[in-house]
């Protein structure tokens, strides 16, 4: 999720860094991305201009905390072209919602569209792992610029992401919205009504996105 967020936001991207690649995990999702021409790994390039920057870093302790400051997302925001998209690591909401809700704030200063996403990863801490997703302009990142056909799914060998899956990504819990101050489209819920039966979680938007399944699940039940 955290390389096909922003590779599918963008509509076409073509040259592509990774800082802290680790295992080459996300290099080997981005480079199921027919699209991409290039790719630049670990180091920042301030001659290149990106269209698609992915940061995998480690937890913000020790030496990699300078990669969750804003000086280090100002680098990156120079590092972009016009339209470049940009996904970090965002921790998880169970343990360091203070942190998300920091970048969220400080990066909204610095991009012109600053969202907020999360999946189910088993192996991370509390078994949800979070991705920042900053664009350099308005695109809205919550909606693939491209739509996957099976066909797609298939030739890229997706057991996770889909279109659909996308766009669940950034429904968020009631807490989380709460405290990132996520606009979200007109729901059934109204404020009050979520204030009134004190509700943490659940909104109309994390219900229809709790149906919306990974790809490897939907393709099992589909053969059932």
């Amino acid at each position: 999720m955290l390389a096909h967020l922003p590779m599918f936001a963008h509509p076409n991207p073509k040259k592509v860094l990774i800082i802290g690649g680790g295992d080459g995990g996300i290099l080997r999702e981005v480079l199921k991305h027919p699209e991409v021409e290039h790719v630049t790994m670990c180091e920042i390039d301030r001659l290149n201009e990106f269209d698609v920057i992915i940061t995998d870093s480690s937890d913000p302790v020790g030496p990699a905390e300078s990669l969750f400051g804003k000086s280090y997302y100002e680098l990156l925001r120079d590092s972009l072209n016009e339209h470049g998209v940009l996904s970090s690591q965002g921790e998880s909401a169970w343990l360091h919602l203070g942190l998300i809700a920091h970048m969220v704030r400080f990066t909204r200063d610095l991009f012109a569209n600053v969202q907020y996403a999360q999946s189910a990863v088993s192996t991370y801490p509390s078994g949800t792992m979070g991705y920042l997703i900053c664009s350099k302009s308005e695109l809205d990142v919550t909606v693939p610029s491209r739509m996957l056909t099976e066909a797609d799914i298939t030739r890229m060998n997706l057991r996770y992401y889909n279109s659909q899956v996308h766009s669940a990504a950034f429904v968020l819990p009631q807490f989380v919205k709460k405290e990132l101050d996520v606009t979200v489209p007109s729901r059934m819920l109204t404020e009050v009504d979520i204030t009134r039966m004190n509700l943490r979680y659940y909104n109309s938007q994390v219900h229809s996105a709790a149906f919306v399944l990974p790809q490897f699940v939907k393709k099992a039940l589909e053969e059932k």
